[in-house]
């Protein structure tokens, strides 16, 4: 039972996080510019997505007065 249990949080979290990858990129609700935009650190590798990225209109502000970020590209297999 409880081995069943955890097959069915494992289930609902991998779904749950598959959800959020996708709405990172394909949020057909947010207009263009309010998306917001994945941005990496190119020093430490760290990557901004979500809620904690830039939006598209304020990019090119945001990368001017955050050196050492740049555009990270989404690249699908």
């Amino acid at each position: 039972m409880v081995q069943q249990h955890k097959r069915e949080q494992r289930k609902k979290h991998k779904k749950e996080n598959r959800k959020r990858r996708k709405s990172d990129f394909d949020d057909d609700e947010t207009p263009d510019a309010d998306r917001h935009v994945p941005v990496v650190d190119t020093e430490t590798g760290v990557v901004l997505k979500g809620e904690d990225a830039p939006v598209a209109h304020d990019l090119d502000l945001w990368l001017e007065t955050h050196p050492g970020y740049e555009l990270r590209l989404h690249v699908s297999c």
